[in-house]
């Protein structure tokens, strides 16, 4: 497979979609989804689409949609003070990531997860905070449930414990919600 496909040189992390179609590539701040023909092998895999770390996103660099911040207020689990968590998700950074046919999702760095729709240029769906640092992540076959691995210590005895989180993904409205989000 030629190279000249990457738009970057430096990438954090990539995955391969289950099925062998898509390709993520994962930059600190930026993210790139492309095609991948079975049939044609030496075919160079298209750009299927891209954004940043601020919820930007589009069918290439060139040509990025803008995320209102309302819009990502309203598709998160951000209750409490939203805008405590807009002023760190402004400075967060992509750490993994998992794709799948219709969804890339990327954890990230201040306990970040963000949950993109790869039909509609990579919107953002939903945006996910952790009040602990998200270790790893992995998505279901049919893209129903996303599971968290976090580590947490212990206020009493300051040992650090591993735990699970499960999301389910409910779509309604054009973006992800549950009570108020998703459901954990």
């Amino acid at each position: 497979m030629r190279h000249s496909f990457l738009s970057q040189k430096v990438f954090v992390h990539t995955r391969l979609s289950e099925n062998l179609t898509k390709l993520a590539l994962l930059s600190e701040k930026k993210w790139e989804v492309y095609q991948i023909d079975q049939d044609t092998p030496d075919r160079a895999p298209q750009l299927l689409c891209c954004g940043k770390n601020n919820g930007d996103h589009g069918p290439s660099f060139d040509h990025l949609y803008k995320m209102k911040k309302s819009t990502i207020i309203k598709y998160s689990n951000f209750s409490e003070n939203s805008k405590e968590s807009m002023d760190l998700l402004s400075d967060w950074e992509h750490i993994t990531c998992r794709v799948t046919e219709n969804l890339l999702v990327i954890a990230g760095s201040r306990g970040f997860l963000r949950v993109l729709d790869l039909n509609a240029n990579g919107r953002v769906l939903y945006t996910y905070q952790s009040k602990f640092p998200i270790r790893c992540i992995d998505v279901s076959p049919n893209e129903q449930f996303i599971s968290l691995g976090i580590t947490g210590k212990d206020k009493y005895t300051t040992v650090e414990s591993a735990f699970v989180i499960l999301l389910r993904l409910q779509y309604l409205d054009g973006g992800i919600v549950n009570n108020n989000g998703m459901t954990t």
